[in-house]
């Protein structure tokens, strides 16, 4: 009456086999493994492209062939770079733009008052004034 239960609970013995078989399986896993990082290795290798680091090249990539503006700055050396162009919507042509001059080309927007919120910060950390201080 044992036996006959314990048949039931039990898979059958072809079952049984095929899964203590199955951890001598794994002995292939370090072999697949191996040759899948070979091959990653090699991938990368042979991909690899000439990139021109020039921050005109850099802006122009940057913008493709959609109309609009890229601005790329390049920090090397020690020395810092900056370029922008500009993708006319009409003709396609792309034209570089300075950076600096007499009329910025970009504003401060809105990180002043992120800086702002900074300062007020560190402030309130040093004992300065409490966030519970009024203004006046």
């Amino acid at each position: 009456m044992i036996a006959a239960g314990m048949s039931a609970v039990l898979p059958p013995s072809g079952m049984r086999r095929r899964q203590a078989e199955a951890p001598g399986g794994a002995r292939w896993m370090p072999r697949i493994v191996a040759a899948l990082a070979a091959l990653l290795l090699v991938a990368g290798a042979s991909a690899q492209v000439e990139v021109d680091l020039q921050p005109q090249a850099l802006a122009r990539a940057a913008l493709g062939t959609e109309p609009g503006w890229a601005g790329v700055a390049v920090w090397r050396d020690g020395q810092m770079s900056q370029a922008t162009v500009r993708r006319d919507g009409v003709d396609g042509r792309l034209e570089p733009v300075p950076v600096s001059g007499p009329a910025p080309l970009f504003e401060i927007g809105s990180v002043s008052k992120l800086f702002t919120g900074l300062l007020l910060a560190q402030a309130v950390e040093r004992g300065d004034l409490s966030l519970d201080d009024t203004m006046a």
